[in-house]
Order: structure tokens, then sequence, then C-alpha cells
């Protein structure tokens, strides 16, 4: 009995401890302006140390994939009227937690209470579509942040 109990308590941690982060919620300054803002890596590690939700849009310079991707990530921020950070892959500290979450660009990566909470990974098959289209995009998006100002 006691064999038992010890074995769904630590089945119970285990699915607890697996399960993923709901959807967040942006900030109203998230809504403030249609943009993709430059940004530098002092300022993302602010962001994230504070806690900030936001999305961070990791791209290198002569990147077709990210060229090619730049459009639609733009078509989505008018259509949504929001504001998404951009940094250069290169822009981002060596070793940093940050630096060895993000292997490839163009990668996109949700951040909330300090932590990751989706990324979306251009080495990951079943990604692709969301990079290919502003709606592709937003179904991505959708899963992972509240729709809705605050």
């Amino acid at each position: 009995m006691t064999k038992r109990i010890i074995l769904l308590l630590f089945l119970a941690l285990l699915i607890s401890g697996c399960s993923q982060p709901g959807p967040i919620k942006l900030p109203e300054s998230a809504y403030e302006k249609s943009e993709l803002r430059e940004t530098d890596y002092k300022s993302i590690s602010e962001k994230i140390n504070s806690g900030e939700n936001f999305i961070l849009y990791v791209y290198t310079n002569h990147c077709e994939a990210c060229m090619s991707f730049k459009p639609v990530l733009e078509e989505f921020i008018e259509e949504r009227g929001i504001t998404i950070f951009a940094i250069e892959k290169a822009a981002i500290e060596k070793g940093s937690k940050l630096d060895k979450e993000v292997k490839l660009a163009p990668t996109v990566l949700i951040i909330g209470n300090k932590k990751t909470i989706a990324r979306l990974d251009p080495n990951r098959g079943k990604d692709k579509a969301h990079y290919e289209t502003s709606d592709g995009f937003a179904s991505w998006f959708d899963k992972h942040v509240i729709n809705e100002r605050p």
C-alpha cells in the first residue's frame, strides 16, 4: 500500500513537472507601436531579469531564411499592432543562457517570468509552416500569447 502511494505521488510530481507553461499576457507597452524594434543584449537581459513578458526575434545578417521571414514577421506586426524586439545573434553575449538557447536564426522566443515560454526553431520540421506566412506565424503565436490588449 505504501509503495503504491509513493508511486502515485512520484507520478503526479513527474507529470506536473513536465507540463508546459500556459499562455502569457503581454504588457500594454507591447501594443503602443507596431514595430520590429532593434535592441541590444543589455536591454534584453534587463527585460528578462525583470520578469517582463515580450517577444524576441533573433536573426543574422546575410541569412536568406532571415530575409525571407522578416516580411512575414512585419506583416504580422502590422496586423496585430504589436512590438517585437529584434537582436542580431552576434550581439548576444557568448556563453550566456540566451546564446545557448538560440542555435540558429531566424528564431523567435516568447519570454515571460524570466524564462523562455516558447521557441520557434528553424531546425524543427514542425515549425517550418510558421515561418512561411503571417497566418502560419499567428497560429504558433496564439498558442503561447493571450490575444488581448491589457
